[in-house]
């Protein structure tokens, strides 16, 4: 059992149409897309292993899951599917996005993605592949309605709430809408994958870098970093971007835009051998240096060669890459 082609078609016309003439038109290029969230360890083994697997199927160990505990086992049935969203930045992403201190994981530490990456889906495909069933809010809920008719799709979700994307006015229901699923066989096949987002090149730069040169070469492509589909909440400290030159290190951070206070940051630089060029920790740094100054740096004599340069905030990791300083090698 499948949605039909025409059901989704009409679907995503409809709804392209109607947000475009909103006065949030971003929202217009999501109908056609389909969304899933996970932390970088995540990602890395998704696109290692060319598949997007359900939670039930999950081998222990191979997935770092950043759903509040609770949440997981109201609703375990859902577990057996791949699930993935109608829209970006939902309720649940709210809660766990961003580098954040202990005391700011509403759902507990493990509940925390601190690198979030952003797998975008065609959505037609997937809609339309074998076995893949839409709900009308979040699957832990106990009233939610799920299927694979295309009644359900076209008349039985309220997509201006799915789509929703400013105050609430007092309807609290949207909170749950905007948490609509599609629930995929297991596995989805990364086919279907249009685009990767990061928040930054200097996430870009570490994804890349965590998943090897076989698998970075095959996705670089589509390892973007955009705004254009609004993906991401950016509320909490991450690395921005980061540089290695002969005179030293300049890096800079997402302002804190929720909660306060400052950040504790741990920067590691290795060549090629092993040996520390830059070595710097301190417990209390701002997010932004003071200004006019909008990026940090340290000055350090780096000679030409390879660099491995790694960087930790809250203890988490914020960037890893492999750094070239100088044109040439030899």
């Amino acid at each position: 059992m499948a949605l039909s082609a025409d059901a989704v078609d009409a679907h995503i016309k409809e709804w392209t149409e109607r947000l475009s003439s909103n006065t949030l038109a971003y929202r217009a290029k999501w109908p056609r897309h389909l969304f899933h969230h996970t932390r970088l360890e995540n990602a890395v083994r998704i696109l290692r292993g060319g598949s997007l697997g359900a939670r039930s199927c999950l081998t222990v160990g191979s997935f770092l899951d950043a759903a509040h505990t609770e949440v997981i086992l109201t609703n375990s049935h859902a577990h057996r599917w791949v699930r993935l969203y109608f829209r970006p930045r939902t309720p649940t992403q709210y809660h766990i996005e961003g580098i954040r201190k202990d005391e700011e994981c509403a759902g507990g530490v493990t509940a925390h993605a601190p690198m979030l990456v952003m797998f975008v889906f065609d959505a037609k495909s997937v809609l339309c592949r074998k076995g893949t069933h839409v709900s009308n809010m979040n699957m832990q809920r106990s009233e939610v309605t799920y299927d694979a008719s295309d009644e359900l799709l076209r008349s039985g979700i309220p997509f201006a709430k799915v789509y929703h994307d400013s105050s609430l006015g007092g309807d609290y229901s949207i909170i749950h809408h905007r948490c609509a699923e599609i629930l995929a066989e297991h596995p989805l096949e990364l086919d279907h994958l249009s685009w990767i987002y990061c928040r930054s090149t200097a996430e870009r730069d570490t994804l890349l870098y965590s998943m090897g040169n076989s698998a970075a070469a095959k996705w670089v492509e589509r390892v973007v970093v955009s705004d254009d589909l609004r993906v991401f909440l950016k509320e909490f400290p991450f690395t921005e971007e980061v540089t290695l030159q002969s005179d030293g290190l300049r890096f800079q951070f997402n302002p804190r835009r929720r909660g306060s206070g400052n950040i504790a940051v741990k920067i590691k630089v290795t060549d090629a051998k092993g040996n520390k060029t830059i070595e710097y920790e301190h417990g209390n740094v701002p997010p932004m240096p003071t200004p006019p100054s909008t990026k940090y740096f340290i000055n350090q004599k780096i000679r030409p060669g390879l660099y491995r340069v790694t960087m930790n905030i809250d203890g988490h990791i914020a960037y890893d890459n492999i750094i070239l300083v100088g044109d040439d090698l030899f």
